[in-house]
């Protein structure tokens, strides 16, 4: 009935952490459906969101920077706690709501009249919370589930010797769990048959539990329903690709892997009547006869809307941006239009960029074929067309690149480069065409945010290009300090041409030095706060954070939280590699709710985009294997900044296996 997982994966021992600010972008909390106005009251300009809950009577929103607001009728919405910060999940009952917080400790307020809210007083290392009607749940980092609240039905009492649950869900008197398996276990009432888990049922990989009814999604993304009243059970026909489900009082909701939603059950409150054009959603979540969806369209353009080169620069790489990156995107692109001729003038292949969640970034390839003929400017118009659902055209949807007038003007062989503080001595080409008498040209730097003698060094002078030569470079040093600083701009300009000669229009080029120095900081916490600060490891012992299990012979998980930030002042590029499972362990590195093991041990690592001050969590799962010895595994996941500097964080999460 209440708050549904927002995972679909066995990933749910890890704490759901707020997404990056970038997947973000354009989210909208969408209401449908009436319960005591909650639906109506959805706040204006609410921006930020990352997870949404819906109550009875009233809404939750956790918002990128770990704050919540509520909405919904007055009578129904339970204030807010004073000061709630860090919250990474929340949930929603009848009168009373729930927080986990970074740290794994849970708040909760609203109704205790059912002691709903009475968080057990040592209740830690919690990944996962779900709130039934007047009972409350919590998943620990151990796979165990800890209940409290009305129990008239047994719904807050945990079966006995339950563990490897990877999600909770709580109905109106029944509570469900999800084992590491993809079995369900499900306890409470059982009046409507919503305990009565169909046998036989596996690969699942999410619950949620209604009223009288529960709901299972399993791995080939198909549906299974049980319990009452049957229009609430009654999965549509064909429904397919499933990737989250909710459930109210008497109506369900299926959210598909292409960001729509579908509803089934009562209609009397308007509960299924999912808004038209909906597109783009990433989370569900529904009460007794409201709905609620948090949706994230993207927004994709080109960079820049254009461009100029000189005939010489080959290939180039046409960068398209988009916001709002939670879900995959797909968009279409061609060239359109302009005076350039392809096959003489260019090369290029229509095509689809295809963006991965999280992606924000692709380019287009456009070979520029440089002859011998001497023509005027040319133009060659790219247009983007046809984004996937869920995505939007920007307002630079089409791109001009203009190809300079070619084969007799002096001018750079570029008009932009972008290089690392580490760049060292650069060769800047000048290039000419008509090379059959000597020429001169003037160069100096004539503008940029970078200072002289500091960031660079240069001395302006003038290039003698002899009879029949056509490229001189002109030499910048680029000086790498160790001061964390933003992107900085050198701008270089021709003048003066020799007579016989003339300056193409890449008279000038601008050289930015990319954010430099920037330092990931590392830091593993295992429940209890983070160790190590400030700490950059080349060739120095890694920090470390160790607990101890007996040995048994049915293993033991611990999970340690990383947090890997950005100490500079500039955005920062941060490359996240983590080491492979030593023997008789396994280990899973998690961000959020996304398993990015496989990343964490590619040659590359993963590379992830960190604001200035800002952090990433990732989260290891460290598993030591059923009757294992007694010795120490470990995992060990390091930070550098992708730039000019080698600057590393080494951080080891280790369990020693004691008899």
């Amino acid at each position: 009935m209440l708050l549904s997982a927002l995972t679909v994966t066995f990933t749910a021992l890890v704490t759901v952490h707020a997404p990056p600010a970038h997947a973000t972008t354009g989210c909208t909390v969408t209401a449908w459906g009436t319960q005591s106005g909650a639906s109506a009251m959805v706040p204006s300009r609410l921006t930020d969101v990352v997870q949404v809950a819906a109550g009875v009577g009233h809404g939750l929103a956790l918002k990128s920077d770990g704050t919540v607001v509520a909405w919904g009728d007055t009578d129904d919405v339970p204030a807010l706690p004073s000061g709630l910060t860090d919250v990474v999940q929340v949930a929603a009952g009848v009168g009373h709501g729930l927080a986990l917080k970074s740290d794994g400790t849970v708040v909760a307020w609203g109704s205790n009249a059912q002691d709903q809210t009475a968080v057990p007083s040592d209740l830690t290392d919690v990944v996962r919370v779900a709130a039934g009607s007047y009972h409350s749940l919590a998943l620990k980092s151990d796979g165990t589930v800890v209940a409290w609240g009305f129990n008239a039905s047994g719904q807050a009492t945990v079966p006995s010797g339950l563990t490897d649950v990877v999600q909770v869900a709580a109905g109106h008197a029944h509570s469900l769990a999800l084992k590491s398996d993809g079995t369900v276990v499900a306890w409470g009432s059982n009046a409507q048959d919503q305990t009565a888990v169909p046998s036989g049922l596996t690969d699942v990989v999410q619950v949620a539990g209604g009223s009288n009814h529960s709901l299972a999604v399993t791995s080939d993304g198909t549906v299974v329903a049980w319990g009452y009243p049957n229009d609430s059970i009654d999965v549509p026909s064909g429904l397919t690709d499933v990737v989250q489900v909710a459930a109210g009082t008497l109506h369900s909701l299926a959210l598909k892997s292409d960001g729509t939603v579908v509803a089934w059950g009562h209609h009397s409150y308007g509960q299924t009547a999912v808004p038209s054009g909906l597109t783009g959603v990433i989370q569900i979540d529904s009460q007794s006869t409201h709905s609620v969806a948090l949706s994230c369209r993207s927004e994709v353009e080109f960079q820049h809307p254009a461009m100029t080169v000189a005939e010489e620069t080959a290939t180039i790489q046409l960068p398209v941006t988009r916001t709002g990156t939670a879900a995959a995107t797909t968009v279409d692109y061609a060239v359109t239009g302009g005076s350039a001729v392809a096959g003489s003038d260019f090369t290029f292949t229509p095509g689809t960029l295809r963006f991965a969640p999280g992606e924000s970034t692709k380019t287009i390839a456009l070979a520029i074929r440089n002859d011998a003929t001497p023509e005027a400017a040319e133009t060659i118009r790219i247009t983007l067309s046809s984004p996937s659902s869920g995505s939007d055209l920007g307002s630079a949807a089409s791109m001009t690149v203009t190809i300079t007038a070619s084969d007799h003007p002096v001018g750079f062989a570029r008009t932009t480069l972008t290089v690392a503080e580490n760049a060292s001595t650069l060769r800047l080409p000048v290039i000419r065409t008509g090379a059959a008498a000597a020429t001169t040209v003037d160069y100096a730097v004539t503008g940029g945010s970078a200072v002289a003698g500091s960031d660079f060094t240069f001395t302006p002078g003038t290039l003698r290009f002899a009879p029949g030569e056509s490229t001189k470079t002109i030499a910048l040093a680029i000086r790498n300090d160790a001061t964390p600083e933003a992107a900085e701009t050198i701008r270089i300009t021709l003048s003066s041409p020799s007579s016989g000669s003339d300056l193409g229009s890449a008279a000038s080029m601008t050289v930015t030095i990319t954010a430099s120095d920037q330092q990931p900081d590392a830091l593993i916490s295992s429940g209890g706060g983070y160790v190590g600060n400030n700490i950059y490891n080349t060739t120095a012992a890694a920090q470390s954070k160790t607990t101890a299990v007996r040995w048994s012979w049915k293993g033991a998980t611990r999970s340690f939280s990383v947090r890997i930030y950005n100490d500079g002042n500039a955005p920062a590029v941060i490359a996240l590699k983590g080491s492979r499972a030593s023997s008789g362990s396994a280990i899973g590195y998690y961000a959020g709710s996304t398993n990015v093991t496989a990343a964490l041990q590619s040659a590359s690592g993963w590379r992830v985009s960190v604001a200035p001050r800002s952090y990433r969590l990732i989260r290891i799962q460290l598993h030591v294997a059923p009757g294992v010895r007694a010795g120490t595994r470990s995992a060990a996941v390091s930070g550098t900044w992708v730039g000019d500097g080698s600057r590393v964080d080494l951080v080891k999460a280790a369990v020693t296996v004691t008899r």
